[in-house]
């Protein structure tokens, strides 16, 4: 129960919106362990977006306790428009914070999530097109069913399970730990700790990182600076060449403790900015491709 894998999935008998305004009508978040196959939740939605998705991982969090690792693929509303050359998504740094790993598949590569990439598969087989819910409240209930069936009554025949359910196979399993009663909201930077960021200096003498512009100098205008994550001290240290230019504090930080409903409220307004954002740039890459 220490490392999960999440995904999203399509719930194909639920019709899609008739407008065509929909990618997907409606959806499942799939969560399965990878050491038991327990499938620790699968959740239906007919909005996933990085706001719901945080709210729902908090839903399965409450009930299950926090694992130590998080298999993810690079899904928008996961990872927003992090590309390795900016600061984590609302999503990302919200697991971090809660001391939780990632672990993020390159692109191309489902193979790397093996776990829910079959739970997906089977999920579909033996309960969607067996019961073909055709609304939300249907798929939920439904889901659920299944999920109960899944972990106690149905063989798996997977290496780990010996063909008996996974809770038959594993009665006994550790506790995990509890969300947090408050949560340093800054705790994520240390997963950036020493990276390196490279801008070009704007013609007013300033670059951006994470949407937030940094003051370099105007006789530094068209070069291209380095800026090295201090998270220890909360700050970029900014070169050129082999020149330090400045110190400068990194900007948005909370630098205090919040409780976790306080924090909680925070991420999901951040998320819902973040991926109105993304949904643009998204919407903007797939013009470019079409081109």
């Amino acid at each position: 129960m220490i490392h999960w894998e999440i995904d999203y999935a399509d719930i194909t008998t639920i019709p899609a919106d008739p407008d065509g305004k929909k990618q997907h009508a409606v959806e499942m978040l799939n969560v399965i362990d990878r050491g038991t196959s327990i499938l620790v939740d699968s959740v239906a939605a007919d909005d996933y977006t990085a706001e719901s998705t945080i709210f729902a991982l908090t839903q399965t969090f409450l009930i299950n306790g926090l694992p130590d690792t998080i298999t993810l693929d690079r899904d928008p509303r996961f990872i927003g428009g992090w590309q390795g050359d900016d600061f984590p998504s609302a999503v990302m740094r919200f697991l971090l914070c809660l001391n939780i790993s990632l672990d993020i598949c390159p692109p191309r590569r489902p193979d790397l999530k093996p776990f829910v990439e079959r739970v997906h598969r089977t999920i579909q087989e033996e309960c969607i097109r067996e019961h073909k819910p055709t609304t939300l409240e249907q798929a939920k209930d439904q889901l659920e069913t299944y999920r109960f069936r899944y972990n106690t009554t149905r063989p798996h025949q997977g290496r780990a399970c010996r063909n008996q359910p996974p809770y038959k196979a594993f009665p006994q399993l550790p506790t995990l730990p509890h969300l947090p009663h408050t949560i340093d909201p800054d705790a994520w930077l240390k997963s950036i700790h020493g990276r390196q960021f490279r801008r070009r200096v704007q013609s007013n003498g300033s670059i951006k990182i994470d949407n937030r512009s940094y003051y370099v100098g105007k006789t530094r205008r068209g070069h291209l600076v380095h800026l090295n994550v201090n998270a220890n001290e909360r700050t970029f240290r900014v070169s050129h060449g082999r020149e330090v230019i400045k110190t400068i504090p990194i900007k948005g930080l909370y630098d205090e403790v919040l409780r976790f409903e306080d924090y909680f409220k925070l991420m999901l307004e951040e998320a819902k900015t973040e991926w109105r954002k993304t949904k643009r740039l998204v919407r903007e890459r797939r013009l470019n491709w079409a081109a």
